[in-house]
Order: structure tokens, then C-alpha cells, then sequence
């Protein structure tokens, strides 16, 4: 990552993608996108998590700002980071 940019290689989310819809923590819907070609609408593909995604989610969610709250105990002041608030 580099600033805040999340780089991927070319055809690493595809299997990323499968898998989770695999194990049903997505879903794939197919919906017309906006643009129209001289052939008439394109078809694309579109993901969507599922209740159980959501729900595991939430939880591995939750483990990581417990985590993150550990860590800055760990660490010493001069070195952590400011985080951001999103809300």
C-alpha cells in the first residue's frame, strides 16, 4: 500500500472473489451498466455481501479494533501513528 492506495496485480480478486462467494459471504448480480455501447447496454457484474458476510464481518471487525487497542499499549508514543477518525 502506498498512500492509502491499495495496489492488486491483474487477476488476483477474481479467485479472492469466488472463494467468498464459495463459502457464501457474497453474491454476484448482474446488472446493465450506465454506459451504452454502439451494440446496445453492457452487462456487468456486481457483488454484494450476504448476511452471513455481514455478520462474520462484523466479528473480524470487532477482533481487529480489540487488536489495534492492544497494540498502542505496546507501543511507545513516539512511534504511533494518528488514526484517522471516519465518522
Amino acid at each position: 500500500m502506498t498512500d492509502e492506495t491499495l495496489v492488486l496485480k491483474a487477476g488476483t480478486v477474481y479467485p479472492v472473489l469466488e472463494s467468498l462467494k464459495e463459502d457464501n459471504l457474497i453474491f454476484k448480480e448482474l446488472e446493465r451498466a450506465e454506459n451504452k455501447t454502439k451494440n446496445g447496454f453492457r452487462i456487468r457484474s456486481v457483488y454484494k455481501i450476504t448476511n452471513t458476510g455481514s455478520e462474520i464481518l462484523y466479528k473480524e471487525w470487532e477482533k481487529w479494533e480489540q487488536l489495534q487497542r492492544i497494540l498502542v499499549v505496546f507501543t511507545p508514543k513516539e512511534k504511533r501513528v494518528e488514526q484517522k477518525n471516519e465518522n
